[in-house]
């Protein structure tokens, strides 16, 4: 039996000329092709944007064993993402067949010619060799990865808010997920476009996932905030705002991904997009409990805990952070359980004070890389609430 589809390898390929950002969002080898010309191709349309360049026909041609005119072939025979995932599935299924045939063919002749203990052996190294066991790293290995990855810089990226940013130990981290939550009109978004307007100045690159409030209405509460002003001005006295068009920053390093009822897929495809033709450091999703796409044999939670878990697993394989927001029910517990609980790296609670409306401190429920410490506390809350300008967020002193 072969265990490989041609045509399925060529249609993931034109997948990944139609649009290169598949490629990250597949987690597909090229060694896990059959056809030898496929995986160059799709090896070379991966060298290629990791370089910041396009892979398409013409880039791709010289490099490899198809013409120009096969490649626009395959690019042209388009389909959608979700499809492309479960074509990638299954030549990653093809793969894993062949190690395994491979393997057996080995251990079969192996039993032919060795005694039992022998043939045993060779079971094992043929199980490592082909990666049809675990994926196991020896403590050297891994110690290797660490000190590695001590020599590259390893940026990091402040939120603006000083005593939030040291109980992050500097601010963001990429390969981590922070869930900010927080009762209905506790905040969560006001946190969260104040971050998002502080990296923007500071030069971080990212994409701020709208789904609740859209993106014009959030830009506006930034421009207010420039201006001095309650974003209520948009309504009541535009003209203010059309007086100081001209002083309004131009930055590009905050992009919009206005999205109400996107799926989890549409959303990490679209980020994958951002990240291969942007270069973004991370992204905002506001929020959790909006995003579609619930299996039929699925609950409400279970269906938010695979999301929570998808998000983390991939920030870890593209190397960008994100900020997730959440909300909490009456009695303070999340909303579609702990899922994200588990799979975030901090977890923080807004929470107000009973008789001061704009105060505001940061309550640290979990954490898995810092000592969890509170950001202000009931008698001494961090942040206030400004609604004279914009309305953000201002750290107390």
């Amino acid at each position: 039996m072969e265990h490989y589809d041609e045509l399925i390898e060529a249609l993931v390929i034109g997948a990944a000329l139609k649009d290169n950002a598949v490629c990250y969002s597949l987690d597909l080898r090229p060694n896990e092709f059959y056809v030898s010309t496929y995986a160059k191709t799709y090896e070379k349309i991966i060298e290629l944007t990791k370089v910041g360049q396009v892979a398409d026909p013409v880039t791709i041609a010289p490099h490899v064993e198809l013409s120009v005119s096969d490649l626009v072939d395959m690019q042209d025979s388009g389909m959608s993402f979700s499809a492309t995932k479960d074509y990638a599935e299954a030549i990653r299924e093809y793969a894993r067949k062949r190690s395994l045939a491979f393997a057996a063919d080995e251990f079969k002749n192996a039993l032919n010619e060795k005694s039992a203990a022998d043939s045993l052996i060779i079971l094992n190294k043929l199980l490592r060799s082909n990666e049809v066991g675990l994926k196991l790293k020896t403590r050297s290995q891994v110690r290797m990865d660490v000190l590695e990855s001590l020599s590259r810089e390893r940026p990091i990226y402040p939120t603006g808010l000083q005593k939030l940013d040291e109980a992050m130990l500097g601010g963001l981290h990429k390969g981590r997920v922070y869930g900010v939550c927080g009762a209905e009109k506790a905040g969560k978004t006001t946190f969260a476009h104040t971050i998002s307007h502080n990296l923007a100045e500071s030069g971080c690159k990212h994409v701020y996932v709208a789904m609740e409030m859209g993106a014009n209405e959030i830009e506006q509460k930034n421009m207010a905030r420039e201006a001095g002003l309650n974003s209520s001005v948009f309504i009541k006295n535009p003209e203010k705002i059309l007086a100081q068009a001209d002083g309004f920053g131009s930055s590009d390093n905050l992009m919009y991904l206005d999205c109400p009822g996107a799926t989890l897929d549409e959303i990490l495809f679209q980020i994958s997009l951002a990240k291969a033709r942007h270069g973004i450091d991370g992204f905002i999703v506001d929020y959790l409990g909006l995003i579609q796409g619930q299996n039929k044999a699925d609950n409400e939670e279970q269906h938010l805990r695979r999301c929570a878990q998808e998000l983390a697993d991939f920030v870890k394989k593209n190397d960008v952070w994100c900020v997730v927001l959440a909300q909490m029910n009456k009695d303070g517990h999340l909303f579609g359980g702990n899922g994200l609980r588990k799979a975030c790296d901090m977890l923080l609670m807004i929470e107000q004070i009973e008789g001061l409306d704009d105060s505001r401190w940061l309550r640290m429920s979990a954490s898995r890389y810092t000592a969890r410490m509170d950001i202000g506390s009931s008698g001494v809350p961090s942040y206030r609430i400004e609604w004279r300008a914009g309305p953000y967020v201002v750290e107390l002193k």
